[in-house]
């Protein structure tokens, strides 16, 4: 486990427990995206961006003060396209 791992704690709750339905999450998912890249990572002192989909979660990108440095520029492509819907 390295640095950031240890930093970070992630809530592993499966999703079906959520009570969150499918067609809200759809409905949301673009504008959320919107709001992350633009809005809210450029508001605080750092961001960090996951793709948990997997067991371990897989770094997309970090910011530090408004410096953003891609770590994985397929998940990353990925995501401003789902932004632009």
């Amino acid at each position: 486990m390295d640095n950031l791992q240890r930093r970070l704690k992630f809530n592993r709750k499966p999703f079906l427990e959520r009570n969150i339905s499918i067609r809200d999450i759809e409905r949301r998912f673009s504008r959320s995206l919107q709001n992350l890249l633009a809005e809210f990572s450029t508001i605080v002192d750092s961001c960090f961006c996951f793709m948990n989909n997997e067991a371990t979660p897989e770094l997309i990108f970090e910011q530090y003060q408004g410096n953003r440095t891609v770590e994985n520029q397929v998940f990353y492509n990925l995501i401003l396209q789902k932004a632009e819907r």
